[in-house]
């Protein structure tokens, strides 16, 4: 497959643009595992984890089919780690386990619960990956039947959707854990505002990756910068368009504590 390459993908070490789509059906090292076709967008969340240790470490995959990520942050967490990869549509689930078996790492179980059930493993994730249902804006370009899907009302819908994504996200999150949110569309109502409508209602989050690509220092309890917003430094010509924030959960105060039950 990498005769095929087209050059490297510049934020994942492991990641190869091809020159043209080839039949993976056909291809007996794709079903063996070998590797994984995914958007160049979605291998990210990569770049955003190299400063935080994962290694043995509790990942939860909130949204997760069809996989793609799940595959990365199982790398991520090694043998000693823990990747619960969580897909509510049974349809899309079987998917996901799909495309984990072939991965063959081992250490990822695939759910399909409601975010309440997982939000009750409450503070015992390190890392928690919300890949939100959305209004799918950034696949304008090469998906039609998406613009033709668009609406204000599946906007509003889909920004609800998000809101209860995040705070169940958030009480199955450690203290001093990392929550990755991220959409494929472009609106703010689902980027920005879900953040904004997160912090206004009290939650202790900084960001910890600064757009140029470089981590923070300490930032006052409260302060909300956006860390990535719509990756538009990416080359959009090889890339569909992604919105992804990386936050910080500091340490939490009384009132954090009421808004997490």
């Amino acid at each position: 497959m990498l005769a095929d390459a087209d050059g490297r993908v510049p934020w994942c070490g492991d990641g190869y643009y091809l020159a043209a789509r080839p039949q993976f059906t056909f291809d007996s090292d794709f079903h063996a595992g070998a590797y994984y076709v995914q958007e160049a967008a979605s291998q990210f969340v990569g770049h955003l984890l190299q400063g935080v240790e994962v290694a043995g470490r509790r990942i939860l995959d909130l949204c997760a089919a069809p996989g793609g990520k799940t595959t990365l942050y199982a790398s991520l967490v090694g043998p000693d780690g823990l990747v619960v990869a969580n897909e509510i549509d049974r349809r899309r689930a079987q998917v996901l386990a799909d495309n984990v078996r072939k991965w063959g790492t081992g250490n990822v179980a695939v759910t399909t619960c409601e975010a309440r059930q997982l939000g009750g493993f409450e503070a015992w994730f390190d890392v928690v990956a919300v890949d939100a249902p959305c209004s799918g804006e950034g696949m304008f370009r090469k998906d039609r039947d998406a613009r033709g899907e668009w609406s204000e009302g599946n906007v509003k819908l889909c920004a609800a959707t998000q809101d209860e994504l995040l705070r169940e996200a958030w009480r199955a999150l450690k203290p001093g854990g990392v929550l990755i949110y991220s959409t494929c569309t472009f609106n703010r109502d689902e980027d920005e505002g879900a953040l904004e409508r997160m912090a206004a209602s009290g939650y202790a989050a900084v960001p910890i990756l600064a757009k140029d690509g470089t981590y923070r220092g300490t930032l006052t309890e409260g302060d909300l910068l956006w860390a990535i917003k719509d990756l538009y430094l990416m080359d959009m010509k090889q890339a569909e368009g992604h919105g992804i924030i990386c936050l910080l959960y500091t340490s939490p105060s009384p009132r954090d504590r009421s808004l997490s039950r």
